[in-house]
């Protein structure tokens, strides 16, 4: 099983670029992927198959 969390956005962010000392943008970023994600499937980011 794979999953995608918060970490993996900071990672991503730090891959182009982007300084998020706090961890506040990844966070943000991901309740909103989150969501979208499960209004489209009915499942959370974190229990992808």
């Amino acid at each position: 099983m794979s999953s995608f969390s918060e970490f993996n956005v900071k990672n991503i962010l730090r891959a182009n670029g982007i300084d998020d000392p706090d961890g506040k943008l990844a966070h943000a970023l991901f309740q909103m992927l989150n969501e979208m994600w499960k209004r489209k499937t009915g499942k959370h980011l974190d229990t992808l198959d």
